[in-house]
């Protein structure tokens, strides 16, 4: 039985990868391993692997500038003009963004274990030995309070406090001017690389054991609530926390929700750990796995859609607005859309000569709600296009799409923000003069009756979305033919168009209706007919 669900599962989430496959926007390769995590920052991306800093463009992905320096390095910390660059074996490098150069080394007392915590102006840095104080702006250390065990959780800011857990069970509130120990607690628990987040007075913190502690932010001797993790791994990200949301995922590969009094809302499989901490946002939570897949879970905990994006992820995945960015363990970084489309029509390779304006017709996705669908030409200005049934159709002028070889393109506008470049496209041409194009339809017509405009291609197959104008009346997307009643007597223009055909025009007359003066001549003719035959049949008699 369990076999079988399985099966399903896989089988649904196949179905949902196929449907968001085109999530890709671009992938680039670091040619390293990943060591550290990214930043986004003022339209670039700023990525560590072992030995090297990059700087990347935020659009397509292709590196600015690399920068040599040494060790396994962390997530690097853009301060102005500054990036400065922690590195396990202890090192902080302070670089220069304009010269791309180093301007200072600085020495920890200890490994550098985890990210350290910014409030400008100072970091303050995990190490082996406790946490020392960097002021970033003299680029001198301010303070540093040994401890006896390792920190590998970044420390939490409680405003003039910092809360600090050790891995040997040891939980520290420091000053954070001076690094003094306020208050401290010993627990039977070992807090090891999941960074603890704060709700409201309460700091939210995982263990190794697979304990989730909610501690009062007042003291670490006050435990306001504890359970254990769903399969009774350890906690694995580092912890999200809202005023109303907390969520934690595994190393069994576990996500789960809960509210803020510890119970839980609900627990989801992932096909593997889950190590970078969940993106929550008012849309939904998006996870991505270490071997790879890409969720996206509602509140409620269902799951919207699922992608393999063949990155297994280091420890880090971030989101600014429309865009998810993620560096993989073997040194990849990849960009994932929240929204997009796809052209349904014109197809790749038609031919758009013949009309005015180019029907476009787009099947949008966003993880948020859409706001806006646009469609342009390669070279020419976004159009707004309009929801109809389940898609989006925008007009462009087929005077913005250059003679020859060209491209057609759309995006998504959504809550999360505009799509961003590269943006789906279909590859067009505009001859100037197109295919020939059968009309069929009567050059007269009685006024009060209907008639039908026929309309196919060179071999008589009949053509889809073409554009009927008959005077003041205008028929879209028409499928082969379509019955028009004219709406008074006199002379009409028709004008029948289709992408990629040659317009076809016709005069047509609507008159008097001679077919209902013939019938009511062949009603007094049979009449008379048989008036006739009465009258005779009466002089016989």
């Amino acid at each position: 039985m369990k076999r079988a669900a399985t099966k399903v599962v896989i089988a649904l989430l196949l179905l949902l990868s196929l449907t968001f496959a085109d999530r890709m926007k671009w992938s680039a390769d670091l040619s390293k391993d990943a060591t550290g995590g990214i930043i986004v920052e003022s339209g670039y991306i700023y990525a560590t692997t072992m030995d090297t800093l990059y700087k990347l463009d935020l659009l397509d992905g292709k590196t600015v500038w690399s920068l040599q320096l040494k060790g396994a390095l962390l997530r690097p910390i853009k301060m102005g003009s500054l990036l400065i660059v922690p590195s396990q074996e202890g090192n902080i490098y302070i670089v220069n963004e304009g010269t791309k150069s180093i301007i200072k080394t600085l020495n920890t007392t200890g490994e550098i274990l985890n990210d350290p915590l910014v409030v400008a102006p100072n970091i303050y840095i995990p190490t082996s030995n406790g946490v020392q104080a960097l002021n970033t702006q003299t680029n001198s250390f301010v303070w540093a309070q040994g401890t006896p065990c390792s920190v590998q959780a970044t420390p939490l800011n409680l405003g003039d406090k910092l809360f600090v857990p050790c891995d040997s069970g040891l939980l520290l509130l420091l000053s954070r001017a001076n690094g003094v120990v306020i208050d401290q607690a010993r627990y039977s628990d070992v807090f090891w690389k999941s960074s603890p987040a704060l709700q409201d007075n309460k700091i939210i913190l995982g263990s190794f054991s697979g304990k989730i502690y909610g501690i009062s932010a007042k003291s670490p001797k006050s435990i306001v609530w504890v359970k254990s993790t769903k399969d009774g791994t350890s906690v694995a990200s580092d912890i999200y926390a809202n005023a109303k949301e907390i969520v934690v995922t595994t190393v069994g590969g576990k996500i789960c929700s809960y509210s803020a009094d510890g119970s839980e809302n609900w627990c989801r499989d992932a096909s593997s750990e889950i190590a970078a901490q969940p993106i929550v946002t008012d849309g939904g939570i998006y996870a991505l796995s270490d071997s790879g897949t890409m969720y996206g879970f509602s509140h409620n905990g269902d799951t919207n859609w699922a992608y393999d994006s063949g990155l297994p992820v280091k420890a880090e995945i971030v989101k600014k607005g429309s865009m998810i960015y993620a560096l993989s363990k073997n040194g990849s970084i990849a960009a994932l859309s929240t929204s997009s489309c796809s052209i349904l029509f014109p197809s790749q390779g038609d031919d758009v000569a013949g009309v005015d304006e180019v029907e476009v017709v787009v099947d949008p996705y966003a993880d948020t709600t859409i706001n806006k669908v646009q469609v342009k030409a390669e070279e020419g200005a976004w159009v707004d296009a309009s929801a109809v049934g389940d898609n989006y159709i925008g007009r462009i002028p087929v005077s913005s799409v250059p003679m020859g070889s060209s491209k057609i393109l759309c995006r998504v506008v959504s809550a999360d923000g505009e799509e961003l470049p590269p943006y789906t496209s279909v590859d067009v041409k505009r001859t100037g003069a197109g295919k020939k194009m059968n009309v069929n339809v009567p050059s007269s017509v009685g006024f009060g009756s209907s008639f039908k405009v026929k309309v196919s291609d060179e071999n008589g197959n009949p053509l889809d979305r073409v554009t009927v104008i008959f005077g003041s009346l205008r028929y879209d997307n028409v499928n082969g033919e379509v019955k028009i009643t004219p709406p008074a007597k006199g002379e009409y223009k028709l004008e029948v168009k289709r992408a990629g055909y040659t317009p076809v025009k016709q005069n047509i007359t609507v008159g008097d209706d001679y077919t209902i003066i013939a019938v009511i001549g062949a009603l007094a003719l049979l009449a008379v007919a048989v008036f006739y035959l009465f009258y005779k049949k009466w002089i016989e008699e």
